[in-house]
């Protein structure tokens, strides 16, 4: 009696130890693959037939008649899901709708709880936004909101380039580096970048957005003197201004996501928008309106060796892993 109680323990054992790694994969039964989600939001597939070929070794559980392959055992027990959606609002991986259960494919950062000085990000801000109040609001309630809920459009922030003593827009201000620094706080698969022309309508993508798509955050980037006729045109503006009403609009996410080659489909829409621009305004923005933040940028520090200093603290600290976690604490 001991020895088959000690067989069982056994049975039992080896089951939990294949459950714990079956739970790395799904079974997306709808297109006949495994699945399995990275830290970083990438997405690893198998053909279901060739998976078996992933764990070759062949062990035999207690009630089957014969030896089976590992990866055929895995499948039995994983999670089995008829689609996947990007749902930053639902904490599980497996999402129940009806008659249906879909693979959550947002992967949450994972950072550490190490800190460092946080001088270079004072620094860097201090050049993207020049007024004291915007930068602390931009910091403390934009982006520490969006970090604690991810699946919040909330308004805009619009940054505007300061000016010099010419009362020409200034360049390299810094807005580059603040969005190379969302993407390393949300991961850069969450955050793309675009060109303003796309945002206005300008060119023959602008029918395409699925830059919005699998995203929490969009840069926009500078709006250069290359456009001006293009910004300037009253359509262009108007039209970006509606697509950026469409997307920071409260209450419901839900968007026709447009793809190259594929059919619309509707998909709740989580983007947040940053964009930086060279104009004094690039867009028609109606008076008090509240779905856009509007900052300006710091002018240039006049030693040049000052400035190269500090960059290079900047950039230095960036590259820091233990910096990033230490902003996103």
């Amino acid at each position: 009696a001991r020895d088959m109680d000690q067989e069982q323990a056994d049975d039992d054992d080896e089951i939990s130890q294949l459950k714990r790694v079956a739970d790395e994969y799904t079974l997306l039964t709808t297109e006949e693959r495994v699945v399995r989600m990275n830290n970083d939001g990438s997405m690893l597939s198998w053909k279901k037939v060739g998976f078996g070929m992933q764990f070759p070794l062949k062990l035999r559980l207690d009630g089957d008649t014969q030896y089976r392959k590992m990866g055929h055992v895995l499948m039995d027990l994983m999670n089995t899901v008829q689609g996947t959606a990007f749902r930053p609002d639902v904490p599980s991986r497996r999402i129940d709708e009806g008659d249906r259960a879909l693979l959550n494919t947002y992967v949450p950062p994972a950072h550490g709880t190490a800190r460092t000085d946080l001088g270079p990000l004072m620094a860097l801000m201090q050049r993207v936004i020049d007024n004291k109040e915007d930068r602390e609001w931009v910091l403390n309630r934009w982006l520490a909101y969006k970090m604690q809920h991810p699946y919040s459009r909330g308004p805009a922030v619009l940054s505007l380039s300061g000016k010099d003593a010419k009362g020409d827009a200034l360049y390299g201000t810094g807005r580059g580096s603040f969005q190379k620094l969302l993407g390393k706080l949300f991961g850069p698969r969450y955050v793309s970048e675009i060109n303003f022309d796309t945002l206005a309508g300008n060119n023959y993508q602008s029918q395409y957005n699925d830059w919005l798509s699998g995203r929490l955050m969009v840069c926009v980037g500078e709006a250069k003197d290359t456009s001006a006729e293009h910004v300037t045109r009253r359509n262009a503006r108007v039209s970006a201004y509606e697509t950026i009403k469409q997307i920071t609009e409260p209450g419901d996410t839900t968007m026709q996501i447009n793809r190259k080659g594929k059919s619309n489909e509707q998909e709740q829409v989580y983007a947040t928008l940053f964009i930086a621009s060279n104009h004094n305004l690039p867009f028609e923005l109606p008076e008090n309106d509240r779905r856009i933040y509007v900052t300006r940028s710091s002018p240039l520090i006049p030693d040049r060796e000052q400035s190269r200093a500090n960059w290079e603290q900047i950039h230095a600290a960036m590259a820091d892993p233990v910096f990033i976690d230490t902003v996103w604490q």
